[in-house]
């Protein structure tokens, strides 16, 4: 219960109680909350902040996605993904995913620099997030960090899902390790195909 009353995002032990007694339709005591809290929070699944005014819960944002999954919670899709050599059409990527019942609020797709003159007609949702050669092409704690700042920044009211169709050996790595660690589905499509396909 108090997963499910985290998915929609973080709360204090007061909102916590709340939920808790609408669900139960009785009270639970302070020791009781912070024992099962203090639970969760060793097996990694919520972390605990101090407030002025309390401690405040949130889920850990590797595990927002599978509790969201879990209790049917369905939020706008994010699509991220890398480009390597030139921009493959959204209208391909955009009819594949529609096919599979998905349509992607926003795509970002991270390109290295030299492609900035060479992409053009982009349509207004999707973004580029253009980067050095050097570091599309060697730095891996760099890449990661790239990626993992467009999930996090968009993981709190949304689901990401990861393309994997592009962006070199090393952002295909980077992207499938994070879609691991954050539990995300993640797809690639193959060329002048109209389907994707889906990686487990």
């Amino acid at each position: 219960m108090l997963l499910e009353a985290l998915v929609a995002g973080p709360k204090s032990g007061l909102d916590l109680r709340r939920f808790l007694v609408k669900k139960l339709k009785s009270r639970v005591s302070n020791a009781k909350l912070y024992y099962n809290l203090q639970v969760l929070s060793e097996a990694r699944l919520v972390k605990l902040h101090s407030k002025w005014r309390g401690k405040e819960v949130e889920l850990d944002p590797m595990w927002l996605q599978p509790v969201r999954e879990y209790f049917g919670v369905e939020v706008p899709v994010v699509c991220v993904g890398g480009l390597e050599e030139r921009f493959r059409s959204p209208s391909l990527l955009e009819s594949a995913l529609k096919l599979a019942d998905i349509k992607p609020i926003r795509y970002y797709f991270v390109a290295r620099d030299e492609l900035r003159r060479k992409v053009s007609g982009v349509p207004g949702n999707v973004k580029f997030i253009y980067v050095s050669e050097e570091l599309m092409e060697g730095d891996l704690a760099g890449l990661n960090r790239v990626f993992q700042g467009i999930i996090s920044d968009e993981l709190d009211s949304h689901e990401v899902m990861v393309d994997l169709s592009d962006g070199g050996r090393l952002g295909v790595l980077v992207l499938y390790k994070l879609a691991e660690d954050y539990g995300l589905r993640r797809f690639y499509l193959p060329e002048s195909k109209q389907k994707i396909v889906w990686i487990s």
